[in-house]
């Protein structure tokens, strides 16, 4: 997968928000779990209590499935 290709400009960005290079480049498979691992940490590092980590579950929930159906396919 290249993400510069084929990921929306917002799904780039939410990239960018969790430190993530978004390369022109193909990534490997084992990067891109990487990736899926590094969006969950972040997901989990914000606050539940005033409701941070669930609108963070919301706004990441569609970039992760697309790495993951990505990742599930080429595994």
């Amino acid at each position: 997968m290249n993400y510069k290709r084929n990921l929306s400009e917002q799904n780039q960005k939410l990239l960018l928000k969790v430190d993530i290079n978004v390369e022109d480049r193909e990534y490997s498979v084992e990067e891109i779990d990487k990736n899926i691992n590094d969006i969950a940490n972040y997901i989990m590092s914000k606050s539940s209590k005033n409701g941070d980590m669930d609108k963070a579950q919301l706004e990441y929930a569609p970039l992760i499935n697309v790495l993951q159906d990505y990742f599930d396919k080429k595994r």
